[in-house]
């Protein structure tokens, strides 16, 4: 007696739709086995990728499931390295596993201490650097809170590396080449990026040491690397420079250095956010607008390093006090980003005197660096790093009334979206979270014109307190 599938028109075609029927003998008689297509079972492990344990089971089913669930399986690696467990053993490990190695396409090491009063093992960049040419398919490499050597001998140890093809993306967060601080010089930092070059580079929470161009281990390092770099997205995200005299000069003298090893020609994107109790002064300006002139021909996106803040500084009101950034040049940009340090209610009202004029808003300032900008913007987003709240800010001195004037008139006109990124505060107070639908009004009422156009957005971004 045939079954109702077997007289259907999908049996006698031997297919039905989503997947392959196939019959097979058991017993002298034909059954009917449903396989799912193998691009289906690929798309059900790549929306499961993160749920290693359900791909985990998903390889044991059959040797077809299992070669299609290799890949998502250790696509991504996580090694945590302890002074007991250094990287020589994960070396080991891929050495000894070559089929595991090919389906590897992202490395996160990161180092964790086997006791709180350990000292830390420096981060071997030679077994590094052997593990990534192992491993023929990576194309990201995260390293975590890594202890680098910045001796002498160990930088000049890294000339001699060179890898066999470029990755897409080197992440370094929260590194030091000193023990027990979280500094890191400039020569540690570019002798790292010029081993691993990458496509895109992030660089995220650490103090860069200061390390002037006449220092003799900095003059050798930008002849040596001069060009090499080929850049494409720089990401710097919340990295402060240590004091030098009455300056924090360690950002200043990371774009002086990057202004030499990094390929003109290249850079798309520079994405900076500056780090809330991070400063700056005409040198570091002076140093930045070295290194846009010296990318501004490809640069397209871009989020200035400087975080505004009242008292407004002299001259920054005006367009000539940013002139020497030189975002004249920038000619291609597309997108263009501000961070602004909203003052607080509970705050002292500014102090008119040798810090700054009293009674300048923020907005004056945003107005006065988007007098360089050119035609070309379609972007303008406006960052406000603090807890954004209308009852804890002080609305008339961020005066955003008054961007939004400028934003409407006609050299803007070419603008496709004006994005306000909001800071919420999330921890484990409730009591504390913001309102966001209250900061959307706030916003909204202050720039009208913005939304009467259709190109307000306003955003949230969490932030985590420093």
């Amino acid at each position: 007696m045939k079954t109702e599938n077997e007289e259907s028109p999908e049996f006698e075609q031997g297919r039905c739709e989503g997947a392959q029927v196939r019959p097979h003998a058991n017993g002298g008689q034909w059954q009917l086995a449903n396989v799912l297509l193998p691009e289906l079972v690929d798309v059900i492990f790549r929306y499961a990728s993160q749920d290693k344990a359900t791909i985990s089971a998903c390889a044991l089913v059959s040797r077809d499931w299992r070669e299609l669930a290799l890949p998502h399986l250790f696509s991504d690696l996580k090694f945590r390295t302890r002074n007991a467990r250094p990287l020589k053993h994960f070396q080991d490990f891929i050495d000894a596993h070559p089929h595991i190695a090919r389906y590897v396409r992202k490395l996160e090491l990161i180092a964790v201490l086997d006791a709180p009063m350990d000292p830390l093992r420096p981060l071997d960049l030679r077994t590094l650097a052997a593990v990534v040419t192992s491993l023929a398919g990576l194309r990201v490499l995260y390293l975590c809170e890594p202890f680098f050597d910045g001796t002498d001998s160990a930088l000049s140890s890294l000339s001699s590396i060179m890898l066999p093809r470029r990755l897409e993306k080197l992440t370094v967060d929260i590194c030091r080449d000193e023990e027990d601080t979280s500094t890191t010089s400039i020569t540690t930092l570019i002798g790292v990026l010029r081993t691993f070059p990458a496509d895109s580079i992030h660089l995220s929470y650490f103090d860069i040491a200061c390390v002037p161009p006449s220092d003799p281990r900095m003059a050798q390092l930008i002849q040596s690397s001069s060009n090499s770099m080929h850049v494409v997205d720089l990401k710097l995200d919340r990295l402060d420079g240590s004091c030098y005299g009455l300056e924090r000069l360690g950002l200043g003298h990371l774009f002086d250095a990057l202004c030499h090893v990094l390929k003109p020609g290249y850079l798309r994107s520079l994405q900076c956010r500056p780090y809330k109790g991070s400063d700056y002064g005409d040198t570091t300006k002076q140093l930045f607008g070295k290194f846009l002139h010296h990318t501004a021909e490809t640069l397209q996106d871009l989020a200035l390093p400087f975080l505004l803040r009242l008292p407004v500084r002299y001259e920054e009101y005006k367009p000539d006090g940013w002139s020497v950034i030189c975002l004249d040049e920038c000619r291609n940009l597309e997108s263009f980003t501000l961070w602004l340090d909203p003052p607080k209610i509970h705050s002292p009202p500014d102090s008119p005197g040798v810090h700054g004029y009293h009674g300048v808003p923020l907005s004056m300032v945003c107005i006065a660096i988007m007098a360089h900008l050119p035609h070309t913007l379609r972007v303008f987003t406006l960052g406000l790093c603090e807890r954004f709240d209308p009852e804890h800010i002080r609305l008339s001195e961020v005066g955003l009334d008054v961007l939004d004037d400028a934003l409407s008139g006609q050299r803007a006109s070419s603008l496709e979206k004006v994005k306000v990124v909001i800071g919420s505060k999330r921890d484990f107070d409730q009591d504390d979270w913001v309102d966001m639908d209250a900061c959307s009004r706030a916003v909204r009422e202050m720039m009208p014109q913005c939304e009467e156009r259709g190109i307000l957005e306003v955003v949230e971004e969490p932030i985590v307190c420093e």
